[in-house]
């Protein structure tokens, strides 16, 4: 984990990592770029950028994160999805999960048959804090496509270092949509589930 979720939340938004290093560490994450410049997903070791315009940009190695999590992707379980909205799926994996007081990284591949994501703007100082830069969030919803989510579930103890609880980013199969997920309902997709028992946080200079 680059930085801490706290930081973010108190506004501090510059770019202290780059991504080319960010690889090194694993091939699968979410995260957001210098200045909040957009939503961050990483899937099979690429970068992905998820802009207010709208679209995906392939990331720059040179480019820079505030925040990021990643995690060399490697499931050996999986189970099959059908017909779930986001709550429904949430409290599956509850009941999947066997200790809460660990971390998990999470990836539903699928049909999506209603998927509503949000980025953020870049941003420019003085920043504001998250909770007032969310207030102009930009929305995105689509239907009927094929992508996959990209998550981590968080134990609660991990408040203001991670997001406890669930935090999903989406990326669609033809790279040119995404963003952070606010809801969705899957009609059917591969659920794969990873237990993570280690945390390591590199912390901005």
């Amino acid at each position: 984990q680059i930085s801490i979720i706290d930081s973010l939340y108190e506004g501090k938004y510059d770019g202290k990592y780059k991504l080319s290093n960010l690889l090194e560490i694993g091939d699968f994450g979410l995260g957001t770029f210098d200045k909040l410049n957009g939503e961050m997903i990483i899937l099979n070791s690429s970068i992905y950028q998820f802009k207010d315009d709208g679209l995906v940009y392939q990331s720059n190695a040179d480019d820079t994160t505030p925040f990021a999590c990643i995690v060399k992707f490697n499931s050996n379980e999986s189970y099959e999805i059908f017909n779930m909205k986001d709550d429904e799926l949430k409290k599956l994996i509850d009941s999947l999960i066997t200790n809460k007081n660990l971390f998990y990284a999470l990836k539903l591949q699928g049909e999506f048959s209603y998927i509503r994501t949000r980025t953020i703007a870049l941003q420019k100082k003085p920043y504001k804090q998250l909770n007032e830069v969310l207030k102009n969030q930009i929305v995105f919803e689509r239907t009927n496509l094929s992508g996959t989510l990209i998550g981590f579930y968080c134990p609660s103890f991990v408040d203001k270092i991670n997001v406890s609880g669930y935090h999903f980013h989406f990326i669609n199969d033809e790279l040119n949509f995404g963003g952070h997920v606010l809801n969705f309902r899957i009609d059917n997709g591969k659920l794969e589930i990873q237990k993570i028992n280690q945390l390591k946080i590199i912390l901005p200079d």
